[in-house]
C-alpha cells in the first residue's frame, strides 16, 4: 500500500497516489502499458453501468433479516450494486482516464456521501467497501470541496463502527471481521496511521479466535456448519490480509479448507447442525441458501478464488478457476482485474 504524508492536498497539481494498491503493482508501475485484454474486458462491463441510476440508501437494513421480501432489505441489497459499479466504473477510469468514468464514479460517492447516515452495523454496510476502492481510485483527481464531503462520510462510517457494541457471539463472528475490514480499509484511505496501527494489532487478536489455527475451520463453520458462512467469513479475512499482509497463515489454511469441501464435492449439509435460530427462520423466510441439508452455491466462492489468487500469486486450480470463469458480476470483474494489476509480474490463468 501507498501512505501519503498527513498534510497530503488533492487536486490536478497534488503529488498523489492510490492507498490501497501496493507500491510493486502493474497499476501503479505501468502508466500507458496495462493489459489490454484486461481493460477491453472492463471497459465492455463498465460501459453497461454508466447509465444506471443510483440507489443511494438512508440507513442501510440487511441484518438479522428473516423475511426476504423485507422492504428495506431489498432496498439495500439493490443499493449495495452502487458499490460493486463505483469500484469497476473506478477502475476502468484510472486504466483509461476517460472522464466519463470519472464522472459517474464521481456522481454514485457524493450521492452516498450526501444521503447515506451510518449506523456503525457491520453487517450492513460491509458491501460499501466498494465504495472505498472506488474513491481510492480517483481521489487525486476530485476537488478538495468534493474529496471532504466524501471523505467526512467514511469518517462518520468509521466512528459508527467503533462505537458499535458487540456481543458475545458476535465479537467472534463474521460481524467482527467485517467490522475490521472496513475499518482497515477507511484507516489507509484517510490516513490515519495511529488508529491503523491500533486495528492491526486487533486483527492479529481475532486471527486465532475467529478461525482455527489447525483444521481452518471458522468460528461461524463450527458454530452453523454451513460453507455459506465460512466463505462469508473467508471474503473479509482475504481482504485484511490484501491490504495489511497480516493473518495470513490461518488465512490460506482457512482458504484450503474451503476448497477441500468444494473440490471434494463434500457441500451437500449446509446448516445440518446449525445452533443459530435464525438460520431455520431464514429457511422458512426464503433465504434459499439457509435451507438444513442443502446444497453449497459454489458461485458464491468466485470472489473468494479471485481473492485468494491474488494474494498467493500462482497459477489457480483449474477445477476452482472454472467456478470463476462460468460466474459474472460487476463485483466479481472488479476483482479479477485487480489481480490482473496487483503484482508487477504476474502468473497467467
Amino acid at each position: 500500500m501507498v501512505v501519503l504524508p498527513n498534510n497530503m492536498a488533492f487536486g490536478a497539481n497534488a503529488i498523489c497516489h492510490p492507498m490501497l494498491w501496493p507500491q510493486k503493482s502493474l497499476l501503479t508501475n505501468s502508466i500507458g502499458s496495462y493489459p489490454q485484454e484486461t481493460i477491453k474486458k472492463i471497459v465492455t462491463h463498465a460501459n453497461k453501468l454508466i447509465d444506471q441510476s443510483t440507489h443511494p440508501v438512508k440507513q442501510l437494513s440487511s441484518a438479522g433479516k428473516t423475511n426476504i421480501n423485507d422492504a428495506s432489505l431489498i432496498a439495500s441489497r439493490v443499493g449495495f450494486k452502487d458499490a460493486d459499479h463505483a469500484a469497476l466504473l473506478a477502475l476502468t477510469y484510472y486504466l483509461t482516464r476517460n472522464q466519463d468514468y470519472f464522472n459517474k464514479t464521481r456522481q454514485v460517492l457524493l450521492d452516498w456521501s450526501h444521503t447515506n447516515q451510518p449506523t456503525g452495523n457491520p453487517i450492513d454496510e460491509t458491501r460499501l467497501e466498494g465504495m472505498i476502492w472506488a474513491y481510492d481510485l480517483i481521489a487525486c483527481d476530485l476537488s478538495l470541496h468534493d474529496n471532504k464531503q466524501i471523505r467526512d462520510w467514511f469518517n462518520q462510517i468509521r466512528l459508527k463502527k467503533i462505537a458499535w457494541v458487540l456481543g458475545p457471539t458476535t465479537t467472534m463472528n463474521n460481524h467482527r471481521i467485517h467490522q475490521l475490514k472496513m475499518l482497515l480499509l477507511i484507516d489507509i484511505v484517510l490516513n490515519r496511521h495511529e488508529e491503523l496501527k491500533k486495528d492491526i494489532l486487533t486483527v492479529k487478536k481475532y486471527c486465532n479466535i475467529n478461525l482455527d489455527p489447525n483444521t481452518g475451520r471458522s468460528y461461524d463453520y463450527r458454530q452453523r456448519t454451513a460453507l455459506y458462512y465460512h466463505n462469508y467469513d473467508l471474503q473479509p479475512w482475504l481482504e485484511i490480509t490484501l491490504i495489511s499482509e497480516v493473518c495470513r497463515r490461518p488465512v490460506i489454511k482457512a482458504f484450503q479448507f474451503l476448497s477441500k469441501q468444494i473440490l471434494s464435492g463434500h457441500m451437500n449439509h449446509e446448516f445440518s447442525q446449525s445452533q443459530a435460530k435464525i438460520d431455520m427462520l431464514r429457511a422458512h423466510g426464503g433465504f434459499g441458501y439457509a435451507k438444513k441439508n442443502g446444497t453449497f452455491d459454489v458461485t458464491k466462492a468466485a470472489p473468494t478464488i479471485v481473492m485468494f489468487y491474488t494474494i498467493v500469486d500462482t497459477r489457480p486450480n483449474e477445477k476452482l478457476w472454472h467456478i470463476v470463469r462460468e460466474t459474472t458480476s460487476p463485483w466479481l470483474e472488479f476483482l479479477k482485474a485487480r489481480r490482473q494489476l496487483w503484482h508487477l509480474q504476474r502468473t497467467s490463468t
